[in-house]
């Protein structure tokens, strides 16, 4: 089942990906992205971020028996567009500055998951996780993810990249012809 979510970020979400270019207007990190992507910026996903951060959800969820690995992150996510954050900051006692590519506060972000019905095979914990998450556990994982993780590349420790559920949005394919769709807006 394909599982898309929209995000109001609450914290700017940085780059990590650093970059050598000697300009210093030039951000410093920046996404890396897919470039053949028009009308729209396309970012490729941190799947190990990812799969960190839906442990640590469903730990604190006490959702103890649903497997994670059956939520597989689609490879990139997207947004409008993309903005320069200038971080100051302390090194050594000197004042410092970084510039990083971001997706501002305010700004939406899609982020898109495949969720299974049962658990892959060999990621069951010895048979500990006996199922998969539904989408109620699935939006409960992403909020609190959102709420005290963050999906920054950078900057998680400083809360980067906070973000909250803006709607629901699911399609299941069921067959080649036919496609199922649900949206509600949560307010």
């Amino acid at each position: 089942m394909l599982i898309t979510r929209r995000v109001r970020m609450l914290t700017p979400l940085l780059a990590a990906k650093q970059t050598r270019k000697g300009d210093p207007e030039y951000p410093r990190r920046i996404f890396s992205k897919d470039e053949k992507a028009v009308d729209v910026v396309r970012i490729r996903n941190d799947l190990r971020r990812w799969q960190w951060a839906f442990l640590e959800a469903r730990d604190a969820c006490n959702l103890l028996e649903v497997a994670t690995a059956s939520i597989i992150p689609l490879p990139f996510y997207e947004t409008k567009k993309t903005s320069t954050y200038t971080r100051h900051f302390k090194y050594e006692g000197r004042p410092a500055v970084d510039k990083f590519e971001s997706i501002q506060a305010g700004h939406i972000v899609t982020w898109s998951f495949t969720l299974t019905n049962t658990p892959p095979p060999g990621c069951d914990g010895n048979g500990r996780f006996v199922r998969s998450p539904s989408i109620a556990e699935l939006d409960q994982m992403l909020t609190y993810v959102g709420e005290f993780l963050g999906m920054s590349e950078w900057g998680h420790a400083y809360l980067f990249g906070t973000f909250a559920l803006q709607s629901e949005e699911f399609q299941t394919k069921q067959s080649d012809e036919s496609i199922v769709s649900n949206h509600t807006e949560q307010q």
